[in-house]
């Protein structure tokens, strides 16, 4: 990557342009079906033997190869506003073999993705922002996808978001207020009662709110926490269960909280160590 830094209309700006290209060969070796059962005593306990009804074989070759270009740019509209943009290709092909079951598939996985923002520091060690960015992902693991998630689209995605940040106490502290909407579209979920299964819905959408906090109480103790409130939805979903087409628009989406906080306590023992 690079960057070029200048003036465009007589505002600062800089942009950064990029590209990266990766390989990957993968293989993977499978005692499955897990077949065969053992039984251990909790009073007599013997550890038994390793199953291995099925054998150990290659199940998995797969080779993939990924071509990304990007940019970014930041214009400086006054000291106290910047305007953030920023573009990204990505172009990843996936050959993948099963040799147990004599199926394969080679397929380009191409997305565009963009972001724009903007940031306002009203006042020193405090600043507003907000951005709109979409976004592509692989249904779940482009190296290990079967013949059938082929067949399915890449996931696409919109996020907007608005918060504000700051520090305090001489910058031991710091705190981030941030709400947002996010909207997922040909995700791969599990069917309600059905978990073993899934589809590929229609569209998943979350909003919410989240204060994180942070403070060095000492040089070696700090302490951090987040909460974040969140009302998860099926926007379009639909499946059919026992024969008759059944709507899950609406309905919190399986495994998704609507409540998280975590807090983290940690101790720097020693130089160089947490």
């Amino acid at each position: 990557d690079a960057t070029v830094r200048g003036s465009l209309f007589g505002f600062k700006t800089s942009t950064l342009v990029g590209f990266d290209v990766n390989h990957i060969d993968f293989r993977r070796d499978s005692n499955s079906p897990f077949g065969g059962e053992t039984f251990v005593d909790p009073f007599t306990f013997a550890q038994g033997r390793f199953i291995n009804l099925a054998g150990t074989r290659t199940d998995i070759l797969s080779r993939t190869r990924q071509a990304s270009v990007f940019a970014e740019n930041r214009l400086e509209l006054s000291p106290q506003l910047a305007l953030v943009t920023g573009v990204r290709y990505d172009a990843p092909t996936v050959a993948v073999s099963r040799p147990l079951t004599a199926t394969g598939f080679e397929k380009t996985f191409d997305s565009v993705s963009y972001r724009v923002g903007a940031v306002y520091t009203p006042v020193p060690d405090f600043a507003l922002y907000a951005q709109y960015a979409t976004a592509a992902d692989p249904l779940g693991s482009l190296i290990t996808s079967s013949v059938s998630q082929a067949q399915f689209q890449l996931a696409t995605g919109e996020q907007i978001e608005a918060g504000a940040k700051g520090l305090f106490d001489g910058g031991r502290g710091e705190w981030t207020v941030a709400a947002y909407h996010i909207r997922k579209d040909n995700l791969l979920t599990p069917i309600p009662d059905r978990p073993t299964e899934v589809a590929q819905v229609g569209s998943q959408s979350s909003r919410g709110v989240e204060v994180a906090f942070a403070y060095q109480l000492s040089d070696a103790w700090r302490v951090e926490a987040n909460t974040a409130l969140l009302r998860a939805r099926y926007d379009t979903f639909s499946q059919v269960v026992d024969g008759a087409l059944v709507s899950f628009a609406g309905k919190v989406p399986v495994d998704v909280p609507q409540r998280v906080t975590n807090v983290w306590l940690a101790y720097a023992f020693a130089p160089g160590w947490v």
